[in-house]
């Protein structure tokens, strides 16, 4: 009996606090009046009319589709009414904290603190689900007259209001805190921001001070994380819609469907725990306010101490790396340290006249600034000199369960299952590596060698520092289930054999050279083209699902070959390229994995879906690849790398104009025998310090539509090795015409 009229009661005093807040209730739902009815009755009426085919109302039916999925979907811009109201809501139903009188009043009440604390909070709630979900059904019955509402539609709104809600209360209670902290409005105002946005801060100051410092920094695909504030709403609302596909159609696959709402449950889940995390913080911050806390910047003064080194420290960092990057570096800190106590001063003297309202507080506490000089210094020496070793860590043997290497300027591009096209570091997840005695061996070295000649951070960048080293990427799978990364160079000096162990492991080159991608799967090789590339010429043939095979025999055969040793050493003449478009079927399935798909059958993604993005894939040609050049000439598509006398219309040295006649051109063309293409170093394991720097280049002819000689033009240029340019070709600069600058003429003139 006794719990049922407490049951009465607090109904009843939820009820005279919905009462006082009508006010706050009649703008919610005008806010979302104006979204969820109006605004949506305009955007819908506006399309269509009479007098339209029956094609006509289709495509009219399909847009209003759209705009109400624009409405009520996971593209909303409800979303940020969502948000403002309860930031709104949590502020204004606790705003009598900050105020003498008003507290004096309410706690005078007959009611229990613990019930006026729910009571205020359960009113704000349910303004917010009246005016949400009230306008929504509206928006629901006006979307049905116009034909606009489907199960797609209906699903991803109801997604979407899941969403929204669960963002409501993880704001609540950020803003809910911030009202406790402070017995200021404005200062409860800043405490919200500061909420939100200071993990963002702090994790992209860390990101900026290991790109900065340390030498072995992998910033290629970092981790998400590390830039979205884990402590935020907004990251577990934007994670609840990853994968969501995006629907149009009526048919809504049930797989589809279940495998997103398996991804959409955990980071939903975490947003209700973040709710109650705050909301369980904001009470006992409640329970000890006192009443003469009214009016204060911040209620508990151990929170100021802390808020105080929360702010001041990273503020401090900033101003430190800032001055490190305009400085450029070096060992010298000058500028730094008094960027660190030039803001730590700053700081710490605004925090101190904004917490006491009065500007003589400005010195109160000498020593917090000394403290924050003292933290920030020790953190920016921590990552300049690397004293918690991130640039020499090599996890230990038996933590790794595998690893890949990742040459950085690896030679093509592969194409995935589904036909897209991967290029980089991606493709080499699926590289498992069983030698990881020489994978750490090569890390160890390498890391060590980067840390010497990567004093600076422009020394990553300098094309002197990388002209005889390889720039690696070594990835360890641990058997925690986390990954570790690290870049480094390895001297062109680097141990072969140690080399050869990784380079020319077989499942190294399976992932580099991989001849199981999409062109080579069964019923995917049909329409393909496959042609030859030279410096000289391209040469083409269509192929189909026998041809690929062969090819991939004889290249197979070929790779057995390839080694560190066998890529260092010799120079690759041309590659062949494979070419195609997918399949429609292949293209619906790959968009289905990546959650891009409409949602629709396959007939509907044809539909909407009339063009589809080719694929190549190309793997290097060297001159001992005697398989596959018999099977190139077989095809009649090879190509030698000069070309014939009679295409080349004339000669350049280091991009300027030869003048020659034609035994001087037999000769040029006989000495590039022995150069190398031009840009036969990427890809490869070549330096810049094995060739020489003077390109010789031959303009050509252009070939069109020649069955016999293939496609070609333009220009083909080479280079020599490093001390081995014959002597006629360095005298060729006494053979470049000089432009006379009195009369204007061009080197051409000049030379006749």
């Amino acid at each position: 009996m006794q719990d049922m009229n407490l049951r009465k009661s607090f109904l009843t005093e939820l009820k005279l606090e919905l009462g006082a807040r009508v006010p706050q209730l009649a703008l919610c739902l005008l806010a979302f009046s104006l979204y969820h009815v109006l605004a949506l009755f305009l955007a819908l009426n506006s399309v269509g009319g009479r007098g339209f085919t029956g094609l006509e109302q289709t495509d009219l039916i399909a847009e209003r589709l759209l705009r109400s999925s624009v409405f009520f979907g996971l593209r909303s811009p409800a979303v940020f009414l969502s948000g403002f109201f309860a930031v709104f809501l949590s502020m204004q139903g606790f705003s009598y904290l900050n105020s003498r009188k008003k507290l004096d009043f309410y706690e005078a009440l007959p009611i229990s603190r613990r019930r006026r604390f729910f009571g205020i909070l359960l009113s704000g709630l349910l303004i917010y689900l009246l005016s949400y979900f009230g306008t929504k059904l509206i928006g629901f019955l006006i979307a049905l007259a116009f034909h606009a509402l489907n199960r797609a539609v209906v699903i991803e709104a109801l997604q979407q209001s899941v969403r929204e809600l669960v963002l409501f209360l993880a704001l609540s209670g950020v803003a809910l805190l911030a009202r406790m902290l402070s017995g200021n409005t404005l200062i409860s105002v800043f405490l919200l921001f500061f909420f939100l946005v200071y993990e963002f801060f702090v994790r992209a100051l860390q990101l900026g001070f290991r790109v900065a410092f340390y030498r072995t920094m992998v910033t290629e695909g970092y981790p998400i994380w590390l830039q979205t504030p884990r402590s935020s709403p907004f990251f577990y609302y934007s994670n609840a819609a990853a994968g969501f596909p995006y629907l149009s159609s009526e048919t809504v696959p049930a797989s589809e469907m279940l495998r997103f709402l398996q991804k959409s449950l955990l980071p939903d889940l975490f947003g209700v725990l973040l709710f109650l995390f705050y909301l369980l913080l904001s009470y006992l911050a409640y329970r000890r306010r006192r009443a003469e806390d009214a009016g204060k910047a911040l209620v508990f003064p151990p929170i100021y101490l802390l808020l105080k080194f929360l702010i001041a420290v990273p503020l401090a960092l900033s101003a430190g790396g800032l001055a490190y990057a305009i400085r450029g570096g070096g060992l010298e800190f000058p500028m730094e340290l008094f960027m660190l106590f030039l803001i730590s001063l700053l700081s710490c003297c605004i925090l101190e006249i904004v917490y006491h309202l009065r500007f003589r507080s400005l010195f109160s506490r000498p020593w917090d600034i000394f403290l924050v000089f003292l933290l920030s210094g020790l953190c920016f020496f921590w990552y300049r000199f690397d004293l918690g070793g991130f640039d020499r860590y090599v996890p230990k043997k038996e933590t790794v369960e595998s690893a890949s290497l990742y040459l950085s300027d690896n030679f093509g591009s592969r194409v995935d299952e589904y036909g897209d096209t991967d290029y980089g570091n991606d493709s080499f997840k699926r590289m498992k590596l069983k030698d990881i005695d020489a994978v750490r061996e090569l890390a160890r070295q390498g890391q060590k060698y980067t840390r010497s000649v990567e004093t600076d951070i422009d020394d990553r960048y300098s094309a002197e520092s990388a002209a005889d080293s390889y720039d690696f990427i070594v990835n360890y799978q641990l058997k925690n289930g986390r990954t570790a990364s690290r870049r480094f160079r390895l001297p062109e000096t680097v141990d072969p054999e140690l080399m050869d162990r990784v380079i020319g492991s077989p499942e190294y080159k399976e992932v580099l050279f991989d001849l199981n991608c999409y062109p080579f799967r069964k019923g995917r090789g049909e329409g393909t083209e496959l042609c030859y590339i030279s410096p000289s010429a391209t040469r083409s043939v269509p192929v189909n699902e026998e041809v690929l095979r062969e090819f991939k025999e004889v290249y197979q055969k070929d790779l057995a070959l390839y080694n560190y040793s066998f890529s260092h050493s010799h120079f690759r003449v041309g590659s062949v390229q494979i070419n195609g478009s997918q399949r429609m079927e292949d293209a619906y399935e790959s968009w289905l994995s990546h959650g891009y798909t409409t949602g629709g059958s396959f007939e509907k993604f044809q539909k909407v879906h009339d063009y589809i993005s080719d694929y190549s894939v190309q793997y290097p040609i060297y001159t001992e690849y005697r398989n596959t050049i018999a099977f190139l000439k077989e095809k009649a598509i090879w190509s030698e790398m000069i070309p014939e006398e009679s295409r080349v219309e004339g000669i350049e040295l280091n991009y300027r104009t030869v003048y020659q006649d034609q035994y001087f051109l037999e000769r040029v063309l006989k000495l590039l025998e022995k150069a190398v293409p031009e840009d036969s170093i990427r890809g490869d394991f070549h330096t810049v310090n094995q060739l020489d720097d003077m390109t010789i280049g031959l303009r050509l002819k252009e070939l069109v539509s020649d069955p016999d000689r293939g496609s070609g033009g333009g220009s083909a240029r080479y280079l020599f090795l490093k001390d081995q340019t014959p002597e006629e070709i360095r005298n060729l600069e006494e053979w470049i015409p000089m432009p006379y600058a009195e009369d204007g003429m061009d080197s051409e003139t000049s030379a006749s």
